[in-house]
Formats: structure tokens, sequence, C-alpha cells
């Protein structure tokens, strides 16, 4: 019976103590604060966890993501207990996924995935997937982490500790190494609840130690200090979970029946809270707000399979027409598009029936260009994706994407092309229709680059010089078919319409006053030539001479600038043995260097004259 007494009088003790307020004991005049009981089991959990080797559970049922309606995602530390995702707007929920443990959670709207973790278990719910086991988050040495909080911003996960060492560590989603980024002093705080505000940046925390700094929402700051923003609710002591939304609140979860606190920070203050959606008091907590994070699309239409307004055509996305009346050349700057599976019709002005259809898997956060290229004839008509970089190239680059979307030929060996700089100096060499080579990084400056065939025989496509500037990004692409588009180079930077560029215009034209002369055997007949560049760059021009027999005096090759005109000297020397009315003509050709295949001419005839055939008439003097 003293047994049984004895026993009951402990039970009551212990149930006593653990209801104790938090108790504040006085060591060398410095107030701290003893933990909770609810902390305490908290911190035993935690080292059991970095003990334990973490088990998957049997399997994790995912339902259809709600991320537009319903951001607001949160869970506890009980597999009995769904995870849910809450509309903040009406409190309504749905079920995101079931059959796990929630100690922390946080969104990689890059990736749109969710992270969370139980203890030192790490797990990824890719949105609306299946939940996938990363493993174990160890430190350093490879000893087991057990995280109570976690936040994701610009594509670094963040992690809390409870337990030696309680620090802000930086968590790596590939090797699960946590290393310490913000460490404070452990005596000081005791921060669960972890997020990033998506607006500046700065990391917050909810705290459960009552001194030295009182319990509330803080800001963690760099050095290691935290700054108070906001008391816990009246009656709260513990909370375990904490997001910030891209609505401006944060959202403090507890882990029991009752409310989700919602501060508003523009206010200053906390506004109308939320509902919690399970019935029973567990641990631990987590939040994450679930970004409508879309991928950023650009479209281009350089598909030549007709001419003039009848390249019109209708872009549609998950049958909704977004382009209508897009001609050859048009483009756009980014789109927002939803995350997922994207389908894309074209439709020929005045069809019912898409030319092309095509599906692609949509990533949020990432940027693409989606192009139409292929003429219907040589080459069919289809859709490229391609996935931007628009990270910025290295400091005094520019970054190019050169492409091959010209279809003259039908045959894939008759498309290979090479680019080239207007020197002859190789770029790319044997480059096949509808290749996108990846970003080639150059120095900043003007570049005279051309395309020809295999070699650089031939040039088909050159445009005229072009400077790209430190920090620039822009795609390049030989478009046309030679039939009913022209062959040309469409300049694209990322988010902006693109536009052909201008191409290089070489023009000569040679003309003479007196084209016909005659002069005695022996004589020097002189041509004044005036040569003018009509084209739109500088040029040089050479000359030549052909059908003549006797000598001829061709003036050096010249260079001109755009409209520059100068006369130019051709000199034929008449034989001295020539007879008398012998006639010599000769055709002088001025071709461009620049483009072989343009030149102008003339033909100049000189005829020999016999002395005899001159009358000299006496100089009579006037008195």
């Amino acid at each position: 019976m003293r047994r049984k007494q004895s026993f009951l009088f402990l039970a009551v003790l212990m149930a006593l103590l653990l209801l104790l307020p938090v108790v504040v004991l006085a060591q060398q005049g410095k107030i701290v604060e003893q933990d909770s009981a609810e902390t305490l089991l908290e911190q035993a959990r935690a080292r059991a966890a970095e003990r334990e080797t973490a088990v998957s559970p049997s399997s994790f049922t995912s339902f259809l993501p709600q991320a537009v309606e319903y951001p607001l995602l949160v869970g506890v530390d009980n597999t009995a207990v769904p995870v849910y995702q809450i509309d903040p707007v009406t409190n309504n929920t749905v079920q995101a996924f079931t059959n796990a443990e929630v100690w922390g959670a946080a969104f990689d709207e890059v990736n749109n995935r969710l992270f969370f973790n139980s203890g030192s278990t790490l797990y990824e719910w890719p949105i609306g997937g299946a939940v996938n086991q990363l493993g174990t988050i160890v430190d350093t040495g490879g000893v087991a982490q057990a995280i109570v909080g976690l936040a994701f911003h610009n594509g670094t996960l963040y992690g809390t500790k409870n337990i030696a060492n309680e620090a802000v560590y930086i968590i790596d989603p590939t090797t699960l190494v946590a290393t310490v980024y913000i460490d404070y002093v452990d005596a000081d705080y005791d921060f669960g609840g972890l997020a990033v505000n998506p607006a500046t940046g700065e990391l917050y925390a909810t705290n459960d130690d009552a001194a030295p700094f009182g319990s509330g929402l803080f800001r963690i700051n760099l050095d290691g200090t935290a700054t108070q923003v906001a008391p816990y609710p009246a009656g709260q002591t513990d909370i375990d979970g904490l997001t910030i939304g891209d609505d401006g609140y944060a959202y403090l979860v507890i882990d029991e029946p009752g409310f989700i606190y919602v501060y508003d920070f523009a206010a200053g203050a906390y506004t109308t809270p939320l509902t919690n959606p399970w019935s029973t008091a567990e641990l631990f907590s987590g939040g994450a707000w679930i970004s409508d994070v879309q991928a950023q699309v650009a479209v281009a239409h350089l598909a030549p399979f007709a001419v003039g307004a009848e390249t019109a055509v209708t872009i549609t996305l998950n049958s909704t027409p977004v382009l209508t009346n897009f001609l050859y050349g048009d483009s756009t700057p980014y789109m927002g598009v939803p995350a997922g599976a994207a389908d894309l019709a074209v439709y020929p002005a005045g069809s019912a029936t898409p030319a092309i259809t095509a599906t692609f898997n949509l990533t949020g956060g990432l940027d693409y260009s989606i192009v139409a290229i292929g003429d219907g004839v040589n080459q069919p008509l289809q859709l490229v994706a391609l996935g931007d970089d628009n990270s910025a190239p290295t400091a005094g680059n520019a970054k190019l994407r050169l492409g091959h979307l010209s279809p003259f030929a039908s045959v894939m060996a008759d498309t290979l092309a090479d680019i080239r700089l207007q020197d002859g100096t190789p770029v790319l060499t044997n480059v096949l229709y509808s290749a996108i080579v990846g970003y080639l990084e150059l120095p900043a400056g003007e570049y005279d680059l051309k395309v020809t065939t295999p070699g650089g025989g031939v040039t088909l496509i050159d445009p005229l010089p072009v400077t790209f500037v430190d920090g620039q990004i822009v795609n390049v692409f030989a478009t046309g078919d030679g039939n009913n588009q022209p062959f040309g180079a469409f300049a694209w930077p990322p988010d902006a319409e693109g536009a052909f560029l201008p191409l290089a215009e070489y023009g000569v034209v040679v003309s003479a006053d007196v084209t016909a002369q005659s002069g005695m055997p022996g004589a020097l007949v002189t041509y004044t030539l005036a040569l003018t560049n009509t084209g739109n760059l500088t040029d040089s021009f050479s000359f030549t001479a052909a059908g003549n027999d006797w000598a001829v005096e061709l003036p050096m090759a010249v260079t001109l600038a755009v409209s520059e005109t100068i006369e130019a000297s051709v000199v034929v020397t008449i034989p001295v043995a020539a007879p008398d009315m012998a006639v010599d003509v000769v055709t002088v050709t001025v071709t461009s260097q620049g483009n072989a295949s343009v030149s102008d001419g003339l033909t100049l005839t000189t005829t020999a004259v016999s002395p005899m055939r001159y009358l000299y008439l006496p100089i009579i003097m006037k008195p």
C-alpha cells in the first residue's frame, strides 16, 4: 500500500513539475531561463534522432498540388496527421500528402519542390509528385544532425538546431552536409521555426526562450544576434513552425489544436489568425509557403513556310490562344506560364488544324525560349524549346548562343554551314540545320560574323558588324530558306523582342565622262573613272582589265566609305607600231572585295591615229 502511495506521490510530483512555468534563476547576476518541459522533450527527441538510423515510411500518398489557391503548407511530427495546404484567405484546407513526420519545411521555388525533414532525415516532395527520402543530414565530420526548422531562398537551404551546436546551418541538398552559417550563443535563443522573407532575403525565426531577450518572432542578424520583431501572442510559449509568404505575412504554426498566428509586416501587428487543421497535440510543427512560381517562356516565329501575311499563325497554350496574327520574324519577351506540362499548338491563319503540336514539361522558376522552325518542304515544321541560362557572363564578356535555323536544303548533309569572322577565322564549323550550340563567352567588342558554306568558300549570310557589350546575353540564329523568306540573322536578347540584323549590302558604280579617245602611236591615253561605294559598309575595290591587246595600267585597290566617290585613272598605251585607225577595246571591271559577286564595269575604246592624219596650219603673225 505504501509503495502504491509513494508511486502516486511521485507521479503527481512529476505532473506538477511539467505544469510549472519557466523557472528563472540567477547565475552570477545574469538572468537565465530554465528550458520548459516541452523544450526538454524536443531536445530529447532531437538527440535521439541523431543517434537513430532513419527509416523511410512504407509509402506516402501525394495529392494534386494546390499551390495557387492553397499556398500555405503545414505539418506536424505525426504520420497519422496529414500534411495540409491552406488557403490563407478562406482557411479552407486540402491534403498535400500523408504518412510523413514534419519537423521543418521549406519550398524550393526554382525546382518546384518541397524540402521537409524528420529529425536528421531530409525528404523532398516534387509538388504533386512522389515523396523521396534524400538521406541523413550530417556535419562536415559525417555525424548526423537533427534539424528542427528549414528555410529556402535563392538556391540555398537553411536549417536550425535546438541542441548543440545551436546555429543556422546551410544544408547542401546533394551531399546533405550541414555547415554553420550563423552561430549564436546557445543560451540566448531557442530558434525553432525558420523562414526567409522573400521581399528582403532576411532570415527570421521563432524563439521559445523567454530570457534574456523574450520569446517571439525574431529577425536573425548575420553577426549572431537577433532582433525581436514581435512577442508571441498572449498565452503562447512554444511555436515551432514558421513561414513567410509573398503576401507580406508571417505564419507562426503551433503543434497543437488552435491557431496559426498571422503577423502583418506592413502593419507591424498580428492580424486575424487561421485555424489549425489538426486535432491532436504534437511535439514539432513546420510550415512552408508554396509560391505560384511560373516558368518564363518567350516565343519566336522563325518558320519560313510562306511569304508575307501568309505566315500568320495562332499559337495556343493548353487549348487557349495566347498569340494571334503572329508573323514570321515576330517574337515575344518572357511570359509567365504555369509549371508542368504545357501543350502548344500552332494554327496557320484560317485553319482549324494545327500545323505543329508539342508538349513541354516546364519547371517553375526557369526561363525558356520556344522557336517555331522549318519550312514544311525542305525541313519539317516543329517547335524547339531551349532552356535559357541568363546568368551573367564573366566580367568583360558577352554571352552568345548561336544556332542554324535556316532550312535551305532537304538533305541534312547539304545544310552544313560555318560561322566565321569576316576574315575567315572559324567560330563554328560544319553546323547542321536545327543545331543550337551552348552559350559562348566572347570578349565584349565589335564582331563581323558571317555564315558560309563549309570551308568558308561562299558567304550565305553576312550581317553588318555588331557590337556586343559587357554583360550582354543574346541569341543569334541563321534564318530564312532563300525562297519564301530571305536568308538572315535574327538577334534575340532575353526578355525582349528580337529583330533581324541588318545585312551587309555591297555595291559599286563606276562611270566615265569619256569612254572613247584616240592618240598617236606610242601615246599614253588616260581615262578618268568615277568610282562610288553604293553599299552600306566600308569596302575595298579592285580593278581588272579584259579583252584588250594593248597595255593597260590600272589603279591599285581602293577603300571607300559608304557613299564615298573618288576618281581613278586608267591609262592605255598605244603601241608605237600600231597602224592607222587601229582600235583596242578594254573592259575595266571594279569588284567588291567584301563580296566578289558584286561588281560594275565599263568599256573603253582607244583608236590609233597616224601623224599623217594631223593637219598642221601655219601661224600667221599680225604686224
